[in-house]
């Protein structure tokens, strides 16, 4: 006897063979930080942000710092750095976790409430293959990040490590914007496992403020 599928039964086998992956969205909200930020950062962040939700869960609450000092203005890729205009330690937001996540090293986040920063990936072998680009941000306890000025590195991985409760920062990648994909739009990258979102920056630099978009990656780990 020959066997065939149906059509319905050929669909459920297609369904079963597809990757499985959470699904992202985006959505905004009017609300300012809360109290749980030092007043001196707060005041520093937008009265509005986003939602990140999980299948359909809220996982983060974000806020984006207003203006964002550059030390030039935004500009492409110098070196493996994608953004060069940028320092070391800025401050470039503040989040709230709203469900344990992971972050790039697959290090587990829990709830509460942490600035984020940007930094670059030391230049030794510990980091090769993990991404072809140095650029990071890194997750700091509200609890000790009290001033928006820019940390020192050494700083900024200390501080970072206590998010994660390990001896390494809490970290989470960045890339750049491909095309003209609009800020909180979900970006998925199936060949690479991961999701992003778009997300805006105000630069700051020359006396002048410029828009600039990065990808966050939300979901995603760095390879073993």
């Amino acid at each position: 006897m020959r066997f065939s599928l149906t059509s319905s039964a050929l669909i459920a086998f297609a369904a079963l063979a597809l990757p499985a992956y959470a699904e992202h969205k985006t959505e905004r909200m009017s609300s300012p930080a809360p109290e749980d930020f030092a007043a001196e950062v707060r005041s520093q962040l937008a009265n509005d942000g986003w939602i990140l939700s999980e299948n359909d869960k809220p996982v983060l609450k974000i806020w984006l710092r207003k203006a964002i000092p550059g030390q030039s203005k935004p500009a492409g890729p110098k070196g493996n750095v994608l953004f060069p205009f940028l320092a070391e330690g800025e401050l470039l937001g503040a989040v709230e976790v709203l469900a344990e996540i992971g972050d790039y090293r697959d290090q587990p986040i829990a709830p509460g409430f942490y600035t984020f920063r940007y930094g670059l990936q030391p230049v030794n072998g510990d980091h090769l293959g993990t991404s072809p680009f140095r650029d990071y941000g890194c997750l700091v306890p509200s609890k000790i990040d009290l001033k928006p000025g820019a940390l020192t590195k050494k700083a900024l991985e200390k501080q970072s490590a206590e998010a994660a409760g390990t001896s390494h920062p809490a970290i989470m990648m960045f890339l750049a914007v491909e095309g003209e994909a609009e800020s909180g739009t979900v970006v998925r990258d199936d060949a690479n496992d991961r999701t992003s979102i778009v997300i805006p920056l105000n630069i700051e630099a020359e006396g002048a403020s410029a828009p600039f978009r990065i990808q966050w990656i939300v979901a995603g780990r760095a390879a073993a």
